[in-house]
């Protein structure tokens, strides 16, 4: 079926929209994730949208790896989507961040079990192995 992630032919659909357009260069995009909110998962849905995954903290933060890319939006390595969450909602919690709720970064393949870390109403860094099918941010520059 169209609409679920994939279209009736069974290709991969983006479906994502803009959340941020032009934070110090970057454009983040809201993506569809099929499945489980892991890592594995959300490397999938950035790349079949042809987009790039943004780093959950500054450089030689441990949930950084070979795959995400650097946007320096993002300052401390353990708050991931602090600052978004501060530019679009004037919160520094992504949990009380509306436009934040159900989405999930990338952790490099490091926390819990290849989760992914997300904000949903009051609960900030949900495990991702707990959620199916949310969103994810990826970037273009």
């Amino acid at each position: 079926m169209s609409n679920d992630g994939c279209d009736a032919m069974c290709v991969a659909e983006c479906g994502g929209e803009v959340i941020v357009d032009d934070w110090n260069g970057w454009t983040y995009w809201k993506v569809p994730v099929m499945g489980a909110m892991t890592d594995t998962n959300i490397e999938t849905a950035c790349s079949d949208c042809g987009l790039d995954i943004p780093c959950a903290g500054p450089d030689n933060c441990s949930y950084n790896d070979e795959v995400c890319v650097q946007t320096n939006n993002e300052d401390s390595c353990g708050n991931p989507m602090q600052d978004m969450a501060s530019l679009l909602c004037n919160d520094d919690a992504p949990s009380q961040c509306q436009d934040l709720w159900g989405i999930y970064q990338y952790m490099g393949h490091n926390w819990i079990n290849d989760s992914g870390c997300g904000a949903e109403q009051n609960s900030w860094c949900s495990v991702g192995n707990n959620q199916v099918d949310r969103f994810t941010l990826c970037v273009t520059q």
